[in-house]
């Protein structure tokens, strides 16, 4: 079985890295608000050419089930969300995307392909994320402010994606991880929001220190790898002016059975670390819902991302009616 071709360029390789610590202007005092967010992706969106084998074959999809599941859930706990949409999966949520609006949660950026930009040449990376923002911004008539990366993959590797970002119109970014592992990280990455010198607003996703090791916590695989009382302690061992950042991807709703590997879908990106990713995509699904459920009844209220960044970045011309007025 031959390997994926994802090695990035060779020029990329001979730049100079910059310390991610020389891009911090000043750290933030966001309060230690719980805020909640949502990555809206299906499970076929794992690697590159998943979206396009859903066209093209008709896989199965519980997409918009699930989001309403979310929405739901949300709307019983009292809980305003941050939902960081995938454009391209977007026209099969209009209705869920009326609902987010009309029942006042947050919409925000996830890029358009679910490209991972550790993959991807910086132009291409660019493209993306703009034509998302434009798409998202069209469909709800709201300016999108928030992105967050695909596979949290603003790393020590593409740093030069926190300048597209900002480029790109948006105010904050939640994408970097305290931690480093093999898919992501930047270790030296204060665990407080913080603000770069381009002017962009990063919320970082929450990590635990425990025994000389760095924990991630609050969402994800990982909230579904650890037992839950494990969750508990490492949220509660966290410093309390700190906020956390919940998050869960809609997919996690699914059985463990709608994967790609399971579905014989043969795409290239399949071939990186099947048995790993598989695994961390799959695991323990079943629980991942009523847990989600459990962090939201313990830690409230449930906020979006952008209502403690609104005070420290003011809202500008939108983008929206910029384009309104041309």
């Amino acid at each position: 079985m031959s390997r994926p071709v994802v090695q990035v360029d060779a020029e990329r390789r001979k730049l100079r890295r910059v310390p991610y610590a020389d891009l911090v202007e000043e750290e933030l005092d966001l309060g230690s608000a719980t805020l909640v967010s949502v990555d809206v992706e299906d499970y076929y969106h794992e690697v590159p050419g998943g979206e396009e084998v859903f066209v093209r074959d008709g896989l199965p999809s519980n997409l918009a089930r699930n989001t309403d599941r979310l929405l739901d859930l949300f709307a019983e706990r009292d809980v305003q969300a941050t939902f960081f949409v995938l454009s391209c999966a977007a026209p099969r949520v209009l209705t869920q995307l009326d609902r987010m609006v009309d029942e006042g949660h947050e919409i925000a950026c996830h890029g358009h392909a679910h490209g991972r930009a550790t993959w991807m040449k910086r132009e291409d990376f660019r493209e993306d994320i703009r034509r998302a923002k434009a798409s998202l911004e069209d469909l709800t008539g709201q300016e999108v402010r928030g992105y967050r990366a695909p596979y949290f993959a603003v790393t020590e590797q593409s740093l030069w994606t926190v300048d597209e970002i900002r480029d790109a119109g948006f105010a904050y970014d939640s994408s970097v991880c305290p931690v480093k592992n093999f898919a992501y990280g930047i270790p030296d990455a204060p665990e407080r929001p913080h603000r770069l010198r381009n002017g962009l607003i990063e919320i970082p996703l929450p990590q635990t220190k425990l025994l000389g090791y760095r924990f991630m916590v609050g969402g994800g695989f990982y909230l579904r790898v650890y037992p839950y009382w494990f969750t508990q302690a490492l949220l509660r061992r966290r410093d309390h002016t700190l906020p956390r950042v919940f998050y869960l991807h809609t997919w996690e709703l699914d059985d463990k059975r709608m994967n790609l590997w399971d579905l014989g879908v043969d795409l290239p990106g399949l071939h990186w670390k099947p048995r790993v990713m598989k695994w961390i995509t799959t695991y323990n699904r079943r629980k991942a819902l009523a847990r989600f459920d459990r962090l939201l009844s313990r830690w409230r209220p449930g906020m979006p991302l952008g209502a403690v960044v609104r005070p420290h970045a003011p809202v500008a011309a939108s983008t929206v009616d910029r384009r309104q007025s041309a």
